[in-house]
């Protein structure tokens, strides 16, 4: 799982697995910290993604791409490092 800040999105990239494809999830950021993973999830679009440079390279507002349906799954300390990531943001 890799992660960066881009025009008030958060990007996640989920590498492809042997049994699936890659996702970029971009989780539009609010004003203030997400309460839960519920308003998280509802404020977050999953698309697919073959490489780590398409990741690099999206841009949240300005893609053509279909959304994913689904959400990701990842083990418990990624999700809890990415979760403590994206809401540092709001600690500027």
């Amino acid at each position: 799982m890799e992660y960066r800040f881009e025009q008030g999105y958060f990007l996640i990239y989920f590498p492809a697995r042997s049994t699936s494809t890659g996702d970029i999830m971009v989780v539009k950021l609010l004003d203030r910290p997400f309460k839960d993973r519920l308003e998280f999830l509802i404020n977050s679009k999953n698309y697919e993604c073959t490489s780590r440079y398409e990741y690099l390279t999206f841009e949240p507002n300005s893609n053509n791409k279909s959304e994913k349906p689904g959400a990701f799954s990842a083990v418990r300390s990624e999700y809890n490092r990415m979760w403590a990531t994206m809401n540092s943001y709001f600690e500027k």
